[in-house]
Formats: C-alpha cells, sequence, structure tokens
C-alpha cells in the first residue's frame, strides 16, 4: 500500500472489506490495483474478459482439454478462471471440463503436479497459466523432462506480458497488461481526488493479446502420448 499526493493505492491482496473502509473513513482517495469485490473506484484491467479471449482462442485452434495452471494470487487466479470458464459455457462445456492445477512455486511439488498434468488421460491439449513465471517452469520442465514439443503437442498461453527472457527459443503468448501507464493514470487520479475531494474514477485499461509463438492447431499425438514415451 503507497500513500502518495493525498491518496493511497491500495494492493488489493489479503485485504478485507473493513480495511478499505478504515481509508475511507479517513477521508483519503482510495483507488485498488485491480479489479475486486472490495469497496472504492479501481483499475480495470479486462482480465475476465481477456482470459476468455485467450480460450477462445485456444478453442478456435481445436483444443478441447484445457488445463488451468493457478497459485499466482488468488483474487487474480479467480478473474482469469471466470473469463475461462465464460469461453468454455460459450460452447457448451460446463466448469467440470476445466482441468485445474494450484502451482505452489516454492514447496517442491511442481515438477509432481507438471508430471501429473502431462501423464494425464485423456491428455491435456492446451494449459493457460496465470502468470508468465507459472508458464515458463511449465515450459522448461517440458522441455528438460519429457518429449513434449510447443506448440505441436500442447500449446500454452498466460498473462502480464513479464519482460524477463523466460522463453529461449519460442515467444510466449501472453495477454500483455501495462502496469507503467496504470502507475501513472493511477497517481493523476489520486492528486486529482485529493484537490477536488471527490471519489477517484475507474480507470480502465484493458489487457492486449499478444500472439506469440506458443499457441498451435491441436496436436495429432496428445501431450499425454508424447509424455508417457519419455518419463
Amino acid at each position: 500500500m503507497v500513500k502518495d499526493l493525498g491518496g493511497v493505492f491500495v494492493i488489493p491482496a489479503g485485504l478485507a472489506r473493513q480495511d478499505v473502509e478504515i481509508l475511507q473513513y479517513l477521508k483519503l482517495p482510495v483507488l485498488l490495483a485491480w479489479e475486486s469485490n472490495l469497496p472504492g473506484s479501481h483499475i480495470d484491467f479486462g482480465q475476465v474478459l481477456s482470459a476468455r479471449t485467450v480460450a477462445e482462442r485456444l478453442l478456435i485452434s481445436g483444443h478441447e482439454r484445457i488445463a488451468f495452471l493457478g497459485g499466482f494470487e488468488a483474487s487474480l487466479d479467480e478473474l482469469k478462471k471466470a473469463g475461462i470458464l465464460e469461453a468454455l459455457e460459450s460452447v457448451g462445456k460446463g466448469p467440470e471440463e476445466l482441468v485445474e492445477f494450484m502451482i505452489p512455486m516454492d514447496d517442491g511439488s511442481t515438477e509432481k503436479l507438471f508430471t501429473e498434468l502431462t501423464r494425464r488421460k485423456p491428455g491435456i491439449t492446451a494449459v493457460i497459466a496465470a502468470d508468465d513465471g507459472i508458464a515458463a517452469a511449465f515450459a522448461r520442465f517440458v522441455s528438460s523432462q519429457t518429449e513434449i514439443q510447443v506448440p505441436e503437442n500442447i500449446s500454452v498461453a498466460s498473462f502480464h506480458g513479464s519482460p524477463f527472457p523466460f522463453w529461449t527459443q519460442k515467444s510466449l503468448s501472453t495477454v500483455n497488461f501495462d502496469f507503467f501507464e496504470a502507475g501513472r493514470m493511477a497517481a493523476e487520479s489520486l492528486a486529482l481526488a485529493s484537490m477536488t475531494g471527490e471519489a477517484p474514477t475507474n480507470l480502465l485499461l484493458p489487457g492486449t493479446l499478444v500472439d506469440g509463438a506458443t499457441i498451435g492447431c491441436r496436436s495429432v499425438q496428445p501431450c499425454q502420448e508424447a509424455a508417457s514415451s519419455s518419463i
């Protein structure tokens, strides 16, 4: 949580409604860093719509067995999952058809979960990761531990457009959120609110799909077949 220019820019993770209400009671302009069910104005990155767009891109490419890799941040995971479920519902698929894995990146069980995913029957043909870091970990696993190829055997998509070089051979298909512009607009909105006494307005900054080289058409050799031949 950062206090600047007479206002407060709030990261919603771990906060309760009463926490935000205390700030509002103190007459401090409050702006939430992303979509949330907490009270107050927020930055809307269109994460539900972005996730739906990614899932629709995979469905159009013929992928029917999609896995969601969560574990980034609970409230953001839920927004992305909601968008994926909307896409599945649009083609007559229920929520039970989305395979979910929560990836604990720091307890040593990540590789075990990745192994379970790649050996699942019927084979998963596409993965949507909640964050580029999770996608990178999965990519490293399949390239070093299996004969699975991206996107020939499995497609990978993600979110956040991270600036670090997490993909050594192929550019990742991801959704880029303009965090720099969000920060600039947030500062302006809070400064204006502190001068006028009015609440900050909602800021709309929808994500942009960066269609890299990790989404392909549904493979004739499912992921599970490639995995079982090498693990």
